[in-house]
């Protein structure tokens, strides 16, 4: 959701929701960073996506107009009804994964 965090924490039930649906907007961005890539694939430019932010206001357009109730992990089981979305990156340090060898290559030139 690069891009969409504001957008998205005006439509949490809550500002505490508000404040951890951007935080794990972050978190997700540092993550990528320290991996050296992100979730925009060539697929995604072959399709006419031009930035991250662009593919992110797809997905924001698919998830409707409800309030969101909750933030979840996976294997979460929602505690009642309602939008909530999933927070599928690791907490803590990166500890897997595996760094984009061709951002590697360029930086060491």
């Amino acid at each position: 959701m690069t891009g969409c965090e504001e957008i998205m924490a005006d439509r949490a039930v809550t500002p505490m929701l508000s404040d951890e649906l951007r935080a794990a907007v972050a978190k997700a961005a540092r993550y990528y960073a320290t991996l050296g890539y992100g979730s925009f694939a060539p697929g995604n430019a072959d399709g006419g996506l031009t930035t991250i932010e662009e593919k992110s206001m797809g997905a924001y357009a698919k998830s409707g107009a409800s309030p969101i109730v909750g933030l979840i992990k996976p294997g979460d089981i929602p505690p009642h009804g309602g939008l909530y979305l999933m927070d599928v990156v690791p907490d803590g340090e990166v500890r897997f994964g595996f760094p984009n060898i061709r951002t590697m290559l360029r930086s060491s030139k």
